[in-house]
This record gives structure tokens, sequence and C-alpha cells, in this order.
């Protein structure tokens, strides 16, 4: 059992069990699978998405100003260039190709801070859940 989990809790049924969207065949033996209720990686899902959700709108230096402020998780920085700046959130960061936004950076960096404020400048947009399932080419 997972300390700070009860029994009855469904996440950590789904770790004890290995009741995950398939991916307990990928798993490696014996290693527990968590169910993050995230959809399934599907390539024409998944392009269709960018091509709706993403934006390609900044220029270089702008890119880096999200960037850096999502990968440091510099808050008053990422403030600025969303409210003030009106940057895109989901402007392509990463290299062309790898599809990645401020939001995948901030949670990768584990800056919850930042995550937390970019969510909630969300909360509102009608493609709110399709803009938390943009998937990068790692899926």
């Amino acid at each position: 059992m997972l300390s700070g989990f009860s029994s009855n809790n469904s996440l950590a049924n789904s770790i004890n069990n290995n009741s995950s969207y398939g991916a307990a065949s990928s798993a490696a033996a014996g290693a527990p699978v968590v169910d993050l209720c995230a959809p399934l990686y599907d390539e024409d899902v998944a392009e269709e998405r960018r091509k709706r959700i993403l934006t390609k709108q900044h220029s270089i230096p702008e890119k880096m100003e999200l960037y850096n402020s999502s990968t440091k998780g510099n808050f008053d920085e990422i403030k600025i260039v969303v409210e003030i700046k009106k940057y895109s959130l989901v402007e392509e960061v990463s290299k062309a190709g790898y599809y990645w936004t401020v939001f995948h950076y901030a949670s990768h960096y584990g800056h919850a801070k930042v995550l937390q404020f970019l969510i909630d400048q969300v909360e509102n947009h009608p493609d709110k859940y399709d803009i938390f399932n943009l998937q990068t080419t790692e899926g």
C-alpha cells in the first residue's frame, strides 16, 4: 500500500491492481502501474489537437521568454508574459515538431505554482480539456 492512501482510494487501488489503460503490458515486471486517467496516445487525435490548438505566432525571443519562465519556475516572469504581454499559453516553445508548451515544461520541471497559474488562466476556455491533453512526440 502506498503511504498516504487509504485502501479504498481509487488511485491506490489502481496502482496495487495494475489496472491501468493497457499500461500493464508495457510496465516493467513487478513495477506498479499508475492510472492517471490520461487518454491513450493516438497519433491521429494528437495531430488534430496540435493543428487546432497549438499556436506558432511568437518570435524566437518571445518563445524564449515563455520557455525560460516555465522551465525555471519564475512566477513573476510568467505572469508578465501572460497577463501583460499576452503571449499564447499554447505556443509551441520547444524545438519545432516536439510540441512542448509552457504547461509541459512547468509540469516536467515540477514548478507547481507556475503550473497552477497556467491552469487557472484556461479554466474557462472551451478547449480546456484538449489543452490539458496536448501530447508531445513523447506522448
